[in-house]
């Protein structure tokens, strides 16, 4: 009877430490050489932190340097690395098996905000089969369109606003990121009409050499290049200028020298500007405001919108949609003068648009172009996101959505405001679309 017994624990034992042994990643035929083979998985753009176990383990004890070489040799995900505590934002994922014994459990956290986004037990009664279905699991879990895939994307990007870096590595003050309901672009295939030829200039100017910052600018136009390749632009065909990589010179190069070597005739283009504008005060010629803009000296530092216009309608595309949030009355907000001069009344007429370019703007003649320090955005910038999130579909049905919501927003913050288009909304249907 003893022997009986003693045969029972010692397959108890072996059960058992088979299992901790699949949670430690004994995965022996599983070679780098097969990962990923009939998975059914690519690589995620996703980096993985594994977090020790808890309890009183030992070091040689803890689980997870095993559960990292079977991360690993799967290939699931772009990095795998060991991490002591949670939250890291070093880290999309943070991993932890726990705990020992004959039903570990995989536990995977956001690396951003600490928050659980996935839980399994590994149930077999081996460990070594336990553990590959958990980690199978886990990547479809967090597979592309997934909404544990969009939360950690979209964390990942408000982390990455936060702070930015100049070139000589300095830290760049910008206004701090308040989390919205626009923050996860997400369109499914069926909605995207923009694909391989189709480009995208985006200038996010918040902070100036020598003016005052322009708030959410930075940030806006990070999150607007995160809505375009959303949308189906590739990555390679947009231009992203902010802050100090926004100089006159790189304005020039990117709208005169980089755009034209990009496109083609069947080539729709982004154009989309947040930053100061400014008027000449002996013209009334409407000016972007580069970095190293100085109102002061307009014509020598500043970049003509009729110059932009001029440019753009030399392209020989499909069609060019222009988005400013911006003004150029010099009235505030978004608005600058020389010094000494009052705001104007009237803005210069910028010229004829070519046939094939929509121009979306934020205000209308003496107005100025304000921001929400509630949404953490410029109010057009936000409205122009969100239409575009709820479905509306093109430059039209854009203006039609956001003018209102606009008003009433500007009201509240004691401003008027009103976006403005051009051409006008009837000869603009069934053109310049954006999503489907």
């Amino acid at each position: 009877m003893k022997k009986i017994i003693t045969s029972v624990q010692l397959i108890l034992a072996v059960v058992i430490l088979f299992t901790i042994s699949g949670c430690a990643g004994d995965m022996t035929g599983v070679s780098r050489s097969q990962a990923g083979r009939g998975t059914g998985f690519d690589t995620l753009d996703l980096t993985i932190g594994v977090l020790p176990t808890s309890g009183s383990l030992n070091p040689d004890q803890n689980m997870y340097p095993g559960l990292a070489s079977a991360m690993d040799r799967f290939q699931f995900f772009k990095s795998i690395e060991p991490v002591a505590a949670a939250p890291n934002k070093k880290f999309d994922i943070l991993l932890v098996c726990e705990p020992p014994g004959f039903a570990p459990e995989i536990k995977a956290l956001s690396g951003y905000s600490g928050k659980e986004l996935f839980r399994k037990k590994i149930t077999a009664l081996y460990g070594s089969l336990g553990v590959p279905t958990a980690v199978r699991e886990l990547a479809k879990a967090f597979a592309v369109g997934s909404p544990a895939y969009q939360e950690i994307i979209a964390e990942r990007e408000i982390n990455k606003r936060q702070l930015t870096l100049s070139p000589q590595g300095e830290k760049t003050a910008v206004s701090k990121i308040i989390p919205s309901d626009i923050d996860k672009p997400v369109f499914t295939a069926a909605e995207k009409v923009m694909g391989e030829g189709d480009v995208a200039i985006i200038i996010g100017l918040e902070q100036y050499q020598k003016l005052p910052a322009s708030d959410y600018s930075y940030s806006d136009a990070i999150l607007v290049k995160e809505y375009f390749l959303s949308l189906g632009i590739k990555e390679r065909n947009i231009e992203l200028l902010t802050n100090e990589r926004a100089t006159y010179s790189a304005l020039r190069r990117s709208i005169e020298a980089w755009l034209p070597n990009r496109v083609n005739k069947k080539s729709r283009v982004f154009i989309y500007y947040s930053g100061h504008g400014s008027p000449d005060p002996a013209t009334g010629e409407a000016y972007i405001v580069p970095y190293d803009g100085d109102p002061n000296y307009l014509t020598e530092t500043g970049y003509p919108l009729k110059r932009l216009f001029e440019k753009l309608g030399k392209l020989d595309v499909s069609e060019i949609a222009i988005v400013l949030d911006s003004c150029f009355s010099g009235a505030g907000g978004r608005g600058v003068l020389a010094k000494g001069t009052r705001p104007l009344v009237l803005v210069a007429d910028t010229g004829v648009l070519a046939s094939n370019i929509a121009v979306l703007t934020a205000t209308q003649g003496t107005q100025i172009s304000t921001s929400s320090p509630e949404k953490g955005h410029g109010i057009f910038t936000y409205y122009f996101l969100k239409a575009l999130k709820e479905g509306k579909k093109n430059i039209a049905e854009v203006y039609e959505y956001i003018r209102p919501q606009v008003e009433d927003e500007a009201k509240a913050l004691n401003v008027q405001q009103s976006p403005s288009v051009n051409p006008v909304p009837a000869k603009l249907a069934g053109r310049f679309i954006l999503r489907k």
